[in-house]
């Protein structure tokens, strides 16, 4: 036979609320509770890419940051003392129109291309000219001071323009629970 526990408030050892019930069936996690914060979301890419030259990209459109933690000048998501963590990152690149065997997007953590400091993910373009976006996602352990960016790639022979549109350029993460 199976037991059952009920409770209306679920606390930690420190004696902080953590989840609270209202009774019938809906659980709210609690201001100091379970969140997968920080968390941002940005988008609208401004950056040409160079040929043949690794480009930070900045996303000057700010969706949400929970903690203001990244920086639409220099692209940066930085991680402070607080906000310590495993983070789940996504990103995607779209350009405009354009003839290159390679493009690439890759998270930089630190500002490094070595070891786990980086992760690619690289596309053909197609036969009508117009690479689809690339997504990628990775989950690093940050600490204070550490932080991410994107960088895009090409190889067409001349620079050429990210599409601006807010569907194909963004750049987000949230830091995960349980991790």
């Amino acid at each position: 036979m199976a037991s059952i526990i009920k409770a209306n408030q679920l606390q930690d050892f420190g004696g902080n609320s953590i989840l609270t019930s209202d009774g019938a069936g809906v659980v709210t996690p609690n201001a100091s509770g379970i969140k997968n914060t920080p968390a941002f979301h940005v988008n609208s890419a401004s950056t040409s890419l160079s040929n043949n030259t690794h480009t930070t990209i900045l996303y000057p459109t700010v969706d949400r940051d929970t903690a203001s933690l990244y920086n639409t000048s220099t692209g940066k998501f930085t991680v402070t003392d607080s906000t310590t963590g495993y983070y789940y990152f996504y990103a995607a690149m779209g350009t405009a129109a354009i003839t290159a065997a390679r493009i690439q997007i890759s998270f930089m953590k630190n500002g490094t291309d070595s070891g786990d400091r980086k992760l690619t993910c690289e596309t053909q373009s197609d036969s009508s000219g117009y690479p689809a976006p690339n997504v990628v996602g990775v989950i690093p352990m940050l600490t204070s001071g550490d932080f991410v960016m994107v960088q895009g790639y090409q190889n067409s022979g001349g620079t050429i323009a990210l599409s601006g549109e807010l569907n194909k350029n963004f750049f987000g993460a949230y830091r995960t629970i349980g991790a």
